[in-house]
């Protein structure tokens, strides 16, 4: 009994703290949403949580969109996975004989010519099945089915025909088509496994909203409970101005900060910062460049990447007041953010280190001093002798050296040494504990950098780095007193030490020597 009632708070807390997640948009002009829902009775089992846009709202094809409606499926534990039979067993929703997919048909019949405008969310802390047909037609872009993959094979005998049958069956449809057409309301939102991971991201999005955020000693909170106390007493649907007027009554709104913190952001990577627009304003976006992590020329690093992160970095420096530098994106970015962003430029600054517990705001205390020996420690491998060039290799999360001197033996015949650097007292992702002690260990690197003999520093700098993003955000700030630097990206599908490849030249120029793999 013990342990039904505890799941039973947590799936609420869960439901409610999504619901935030899709409140907080209102207060967001770029988000389209004019009106949120909670225990909508006319939308059954997709009635925990909705989310009513605006007359240019589009999905992520391009069609027009009008609604988002959740079923919130809670569970204490990750013993579970989502697979084709999850949606098909009464079992997964707790009920006895309607399935999930039964009713996400049932509401597509009910909603009509609208459902071609509506999303329907199954939420859930468990994720997709990897090994499971499931995981093959899950996009990590849209959250919905791959319905291409799903056409894939004629008969029974494949894969996606058993799955295709079985699903067709189950809904005593006549074709596929309308099997696809049922399928391609559905999305599934696996982003926050945890409770704990939910609140940092709602937390997040409260902040940014102008709301106090939810402590994190707190065990029952306000956000919580004012929904079902609210739907108790027949309010489900809210504008934003009843939605603020809510929230200034129960105490939820922030004082004003003095002077306000601007969230900005630069994104390279889709995964995981999809919803960054809605944070951070304004958003260098260079996705679209992209294929997966690889550019298609190494030219674009500077002509194409290069020129929107000085365009985000002279933004952040013309404009007054704290800034929080949201980079979901490449090291290099990261690292060139710091290098237009150099503390004599007079930016104030700081970035937004992800992590295990989710993300937080990483503003170091430069008034702390301390001795930086002993922060690292370096040693020197030969590689060319008498080579000018000089490539350092920074192994904070994981040691990298051993790779770059097999790259630089390969292919980089200018390079005299690779100068190896990793923190005391051992490499780890966990290694740096701290905004402060990240700007140390960047300022101890810099100093071992600056070190180079008077033909070295003639020469290029190399740079390789494997290193958490405040680390790297504030070593770019020292590379001014570099000289001439070439940072490099790594395949991490191809897993060799030939799978490293230079992308940003600084201060940008198309004639210095790009060394890469033919």
């Amino acid at each position: 009994m013990a342990n039904a009632i505890v799941a039973s708070s947590q799936g609420k807390d869960y439901q409610a703290r999504m619901f935030w997640l899709q409140a907080c948009r209102l207060f967001n002009p770029e988000s389209h949403v004019i009106r949120v829902g909670f225990e909508l009775n006319d939308r059954r089992a997709f009635d925990d949580v909705a989310v009513f846009y605006g007359p240019h709202m589009r999905d992520k094809w391009g069609n027009a969109l009008e609604a988002d409606h959740y079923s919130v499926k809670y569970h204490v534990d990750q013993c579970g996975e989502l697979t084709t039979r999850s949606l098909i067993e009464p079992d997964f929703i707790n009920a006895e004989s309607v399935s999930f997919l039964q009713r996400l048909r049932n509401l597509q019949l009910q909603l009509g010519p609208a459902a071609k405008r509506t999303q329907l969310f199954l939420a859930s802390p468990w994720r997709v099945a990897p090994s499971d047909p499931l995981g093959k037609l899950y996009d990590n872009r849209t959250e919905g089915l791959r319905i291409d993959k799903l056409r894939v094979g004629a008969t029974r005998r494949s894969e996606m025909g058993r799955v295709r049958a079985e699903w067709r069956e189950h809904l005593h449809l006549a074709t596929d088509e309308e099997l696809y057409a049922t399928l391609s309301l559905l999305r599934i939102d696996t982003k926050y496994a945890s409770l704990a991971a939910l609140t940092d991201a709602l937390n997040m999005h409260l902040t940014r909203a102008g709301l106090l955020p939810i402590p994190a000693e707190c065990i029952a909170t306000v956000y919580d409970d004012l929904p079902y106390k609210l739907t108790g007493v027949g309010l489900q649907e809210f504008t934003r101005d009843e939605m603020w007027d809510w929230l200034k009554r129960e105490g939820l709104v922030a004082p004003a900060p003095a002077p306000s913190t601007r969230q900005v952001g630069i994104r390279s990577f889709m995964r995981g910062a999809e919803r960054l627009a809605e944070v951070a304003t304004p958003l260098a976006c260079v996705t679209h460049l992209f294929d997966g992590r690889r550019l298609p020329s190494g030219h674009l690093w500077n002509e194409a990447v290069m020129p929107e992160v000085q365009r985000l970095a002279d933004d952040i420096i013309s404009t007054s007041g704290p800034h929080h530098l949201h980079m979901p994106a490449h090291t290099s970015i990261v690292f060139a953010m710091g290098y237009c962003l150099d503390p004599k430029m007079g930016a104030d600054v700081a970035p937004v280190q992800p992590g295990p517990g989710g993300s937080a705001v990483w503003t170091p205390d430069r008034s702390a001093t301390r001795p930086l020996d002993g922060l690292i420690n370096v040693s020197t491998v030969a590689i060319h002798d008498g080579a000018p060039d000089v490539a350092v290799a920074i192994g904070v999360t994981h040691d990298v050296g051993e790779d770059v001197e097999s790259f630089a033996r390969g292919y980089m015949p200018t390079l005299g040494r690779v100068l190896r650097v990793t923190p005391t007292p051992s490499v780890s992702p966990t290694a740096v504990r701290d905004a402060t002690h990240a700007l140390h260990l960047a300022q101890a690197i810099a100093g071992e950098i600056r070190r180079r003999t008077p033909k070295e520093r003639a020469g290029i700098l190399h740079v390789f780095i494997a290193a958490p993003k405040a680390v790297t955000f504030f070593l770019g700030q020292e590379a001014r007193s570099f000289g001439r630097v070439i940072l490099y990206e790594y395949d991490q599908e191809a897993n060799t030490p030939e799978a490293y490849a230079a992308s940003i030249s600084l201060p940008v120029a198309k004639a210095l020597p790009s060394p890469t793999p033919s």
